[in-house]
């Protein structure tokens, strides 16, 4: 009797460990599906800094083309560099974070872009 008694308690253990085991399975499902999409804000945060980047980089292109035409004695490259580089930081301070607005934010980007790019000259 005490053994029948001992085996329906450790049923009844397997079985409230069993439970515990799917709830922790199921959080961390949950867990997995929040992961995911963490993921994928973090690819589309670098989509657009890949824009932004693009767009500098034709800023700065366009600005060197220009004071190369209008003064072949301007300051050294670095120099230029350095500052593009300071401001480009700037813009990103002042942008704080990201959002996912489309083509809204994209125009937003490019507006301030060139922002960045008018105050390096």
């Amino acid at each position: 009797m005490v053994e029948k008694v001992r085996g329906l308690e450790i049923k009844r253990e397997m079985v409230e460990v069993a439970k515990e085991v799917a709830e922790v399975a199921k959080e961390m499902a949950e867990v997995a599906k929040e992961v995911v999409e963490v993921a994928k804000e973090v690819v589309e945060v670098v989509k657009k800094m890949i824009k932004v980047v693009k767009v500098v980089v034709k800023a700065l292109k366009a600005k060197k083309e220009s004071s190369d035409e209008e003064c072949s004695t301007s300051g050294s490259e670095d120099e230029e560099y350095a500052m593009a580089g300071r401001d480009f930081e700037k813009f990103f301070k002042r942008r704080g974070s990201w959002s996912d607005s489309g083509e809204e934010d994209d125009e937003k980007v490019n507006n301030e872009t060139c922002l960045v790019a008018q105050a390096s000259n």
